[in-house]
């Protein structure tokens, strides 16, 4: 992993603790060049027809956002990024939280609009050598996504990294 992707992440590290931040917060920090646009969804909970969407947000080059979180032993929760607005082929961070460990994924099922860029997703609280693995994939690379998963024995914040 790049040297600049390691100091994006502790710097998150430190933004987590000092802000008190919720657990379980999905965000996106967009180290691109370019603007990109995101959104998150949750499948259905409790008997619902359907499941819970927020609004498409574009995130500015050098920026970050949080988008729905993640709560234990409920459903899991999508962030989808995508370089155009209507999302239709977006690339995404999957999670889901059960009995306090988190399990998560890296999927351009439907769509890879960053594979000629650096995609990581993280846990920046997480011990990354035994416990919270990091996701990385250089650019062109694939073998780091689904059907790869990880898990970390977490509730906190995950953060997919962009470029």
């Amino acid at each position: 992993m790049q040297s600049a992707t390691k100091m994006i992440i502790t710097a998150f590290s430190v933004l987590s603790l000092s802000t008190g931040a919720l657990a379980g917060v999905n965000r996106i920090f967009n180290n691109c060049q370019f603007d990109i646009y995101c959104a998150s969804a949750k499948g259905p909970e409790n008997g619902a027809a359907i499941g819970t969407f927020t609004p498409t947000r574009l995130v500015a080059a050098g920026d970050e956002a949080s988008f729905m979180s993640t709560d234990n032993n409920n459903v899991g929760v999508s962030l989808k990024c995508d370089v155009n607005e209507d999302l239709l082929h977006p690339y995404q961070l999957e999670s889901t939280i059960k009995d306090g460990v988190a399990y998560y994924d890296l999927s351009a099922v439907d769509g890879d609009p960053f594979l000629a860029y650096k995609r990581t997703a993280v846990f920046p609280n997480g011990d990354h050598t035994t416990n919270c693995p990091v996701l990385h994939c250089e650019p062109g690379e694939t073998s780091c996504e689904w059907p790869f998963m990880e898990t970390c024995n977490t509730t906190g914040d995950i953060l997919l990294v962009t470029c």
